[in-house]
């Protein structure tokens, strides 16, 4: 479930300083190459560093200018990459918290009224973050490490960094972000709803100095490293490969987000989840033994 935490301020009504330019309700978003060129970076590894990082740059700036845009967008995208995984992937039984004080000043409130939960699962994560049963007899633990891709990827890795199948896991995921892939499981409303209270108390964090960074930034960060992650699970399944999944979802929900943008409710929009090419399964089947194992020892 998800609890609908008491807000104070409309997000329509903060400050919204160095920005310009806002499309309001009724228009699309305006220069959506900026996410074209981002959703190339999910899939193309060729790219050079330098270009990356001005992708990033980019998209960020355009997110500060398409702020409910970019959360109707992301909603969509986080919730069609988690719902192409077979349901019986750990990954999509998440149990997830978001304390929006925290968001806004990086320091947990401990009132669940200024919390978002969602119950997968595992127990719910007293702060933000998110939780994983992983494989059955596994105590759960906190979500968001490298040890939750090991059920699909080889054990006998010595460098992960220098791995194919776990460079991309080598820095752990943000509080923040791996509660994103926890709510990933939910539907793309209730996605909408975590995000745009997740951008509005960013807003709050940025206008009390609590961080430097931007809203496009921040959610950038955080929706992006989250996006990454799932890309990541999906190509365990594909022998490592991309099967142009997260490519064509990522093109297809900016005219989506654009209907959104427009007054047309999210949940009419309909799921991508279709196009993947990933086995009901499939879990079970890769997993093999370590499916079954009663193991402990977490």
């Amino acid at each position: 479930m998800v609890t609908q935490p008491l807000v104070t301020e409309p997000v329509k009504d903060v400050p919204r300083p160095r920005l310009s330019a806002v499309p309001g309700p009724g228009q699309p978003a305006d220069r959506r190459v900026e996410v074209a060129r981002w959703v190339v970076t999910l899939s193309e590894p060729l790219l050079r560093t330098a270009d990356r990082s001005q992708t990033d740059q980019a998209m960020a700036a355009f997110i500060n200018r398409n702020r409910d845009w970019a959360c109707a967008y992301f909603a969509g995208l986080l919730t069609d990459l988690s719902g192409s995984l077979p349901r019986d992937d750990p990954w999509t039984c998440l149990s997830a918290t978001i304390d929006l004080d925290q968001v806004a000043s990086d320091h947990p409130s401990g009132d669940p009224d200024r919390k978002l939960v969602w119950a997968g699962a595992a127990p719910l994560p007293e702060d933000t973050g998110a939780t994983i049963v992983g494989l059955p007899g596994h105590q759960p633990r906190v979500f968001g490490t490298r040890t939750d891709a090991l059920d699909l990827v080889p054990l006998d890795v010595v460098d992960p960094s220098a791995s194919r199948e776990m460079a991309s896991l080598t820095v752990n995921l943000a509080p923040l972000s791996a509660a994103l892939v926890g709510f990933a499981s939910a539907d793309a409303r209730t996605m909408q709803f975590v995000l745009s209270e997740v951008c509005h108390h960013l807003m709050l964090a940025f206008l009390s100095s609590a961080t430097t960074d931007t809203v496009g930034e921040s959610l950038l960060k955080t929706a992006g490293q989250a996006v990454q992650w799932l890309v990541h699970r999906r190509r365990q399944y594909l022998g490592g490969d991309d099967d142009g999944f997260a490519h064509t979802v990522g093109f297809e929900w900016m005219s989506k987000a654009d209907r959104v943008n427009t007054g047309k409710p999210i949940a009419t929009e309909s799921s991508l989840r279709g196009l993947s090419h990933i086995p009901a399964d499939a879990y079970r089947d890769l997993a093999g033994d370590a499916y079954l194992e009663d193991d402990d020892d977490e």
